[in-house]
């Protein structure tokens, strides 16, 4: 059987094919796809590229997922800046804060006599 680094042009899109993690993984990806649907009884007709191409495909699906849930938890820090390229953040990655918050809060900090930008007198 040949393996992933001895395969030409193993995926279509070719992103992860110098990465050494995705490399070992994806020869063992073979075993454990062809097991899971039952290779040692039956064959299955898949060959080495369509499990490769699955297994990209389930990385970048991973990395959507990882991505959208750092965007989700980034917002609130995000919410009141300045936009556009010229803003002074450009390549910079956002850093947690709980100035949104704090913004949010202020009004019923105020109310409640326990800060706040005006005090009830």
């Amino acid at each position: 059987m040949a393996t992933f680094t001895n395969t030409v042009d193993p995926t279509p899109f070719g992103i992860f094919d110098s990465d050494t993690d995705f490399q070992s993984d994806a020869d063992s990806m073979i075993t454990f796809v062809k097991r899971k649907l039952g290779d040692d009884v039956l064959s299955v007709e898949l060959t080495s590229k369509q499990i490769w191409m699955c297994f990209e495909e389930s990385v970048f699906e991973y990395s959507k997922y990882i991505n959208e849930y750092m965007t989700k938890s980034q917002l609130g820090n995000l919410m009141g800046m300045a936009t556009g390229s010229l803003s002074g953040s450009e390549n910079k990655l956002p850093r947690e804060t709980l100035e949104f918050l704090m913004r949010k809060a202020e009004p019923y900090a105020s109310h409640a006599a326990l800060g706040g930008s005006h005090n009830i007198i």
